[in-house]
């Protein structure tokens, strides 16, 4: 599990337990054990450096868990519970550089504060949202492969980016012709998201930046982009893609502009 540049820990290091869910899954989830929870035990670890390890210390104890239970899946709840720990990991950490002269123990005293700011955060992200947010992330550590718990069957990919395919991409044999488009191109394509929100119709809007390294070329490639998700029962339905900075993806634009 990449954190940052400066820590990965190993899965190894970090246990996941399975239970049955009582989130929005349903009947589905309620029979099977889909429930993932991700524990770091902070003491076990023996990647942590100590300063690292009081760090996270201070914030959440011995230790670091995350829960999800959001999909029918275990496959997909163990992504995103895996996702979330990453997340505390590294908010801990970034937290922690920027103290200064605070005490691990001024730290801790104000940890209860903190743990109740990241709930309140963490719900005021829809299930749309953070699944975006998963996919993109999924992309950039190069898990390129098809997750049927992610993907659905019927999925159109509309992207005019570095593509001589004027259709749209289709189902999981399109998905696939396009990540294989894109890795015979590019030595590196990464997906830098800045901003995602989710309409009122469900769809997320999200903007930010492709950064690419041609294949045998080394020609680099900056490409704002905006992007437009559309899912159905958790899964990605639709993928567009807008590099044009006049166009209005989402439809909502004000009329007149």
């Amino acid at each position: 599990m990449v954190v940052n540049s400066e820590l990965a820990v190993p899965l190894a290091e970090i246990e996941l337990r399975t239970s049955r869910s009582s989130g929005p899954g349903g009947q589905h989830a309620n029979v099977t054990a889909s429930r993932v929870e991700a524990v770091f035990d902070l003491a076990g670890s023996a990647t942590l450096s100590e300063a690292q390890r009081e760090r996270l210390r201070a914030r959440y104890g011995d230790r670091v868990t995350a829960v999800a239970q959001d999909a029918r899946g275990q496959a997909r709840n163990r992504e995103l519970a895996l996702g979330r720990l990453r997340e505390k990991v590294a908010a801990a950490r970034v937290e922690a550089a920027g103290l200064g002269a605070q005490t691990v123990a001024q730290t801790a005293c104000n940890r209860r504060i903190r743990e109740y700011a990241n709930r309140v955060a963490e719900q005021g992200r829809s299930d749309n949202v953070r699944l975006t947010e998963q996919l993109f992330e999924r992309w950039n550590s190069g898990r390129h492969e098809i997750d049927p718990e992610l993907i659905d069957p019927e999925m159109e990919l509309h992207s005019s980016i570095s593509s001589s395919h004027l259709a749209p991409y289709r189902g999981y044999k399109g998905v696939r012709e396009r990540v294989a488009d894109v890795e015979d191109r590019f030595e590196a394509w990464r997906i830098e998201l800045r901003e995602s929100k989710e309409l009122d119709d469900g769809r997320v809007l999200a903007s930010g930046v492709i950064r690419a390294r041609g294949r045998g070329s080394d020609i680099e490639l900056e490409q704002p982009v905006e992007w437009l998700l559309t899912f159905r029962d958790g899964r990605l339905l639709r993928y567009e893609a807008f590099v044009d900075e006049e166009a209005d993806p989402a439809g909502i634009a004000p009329s007149g502009h």
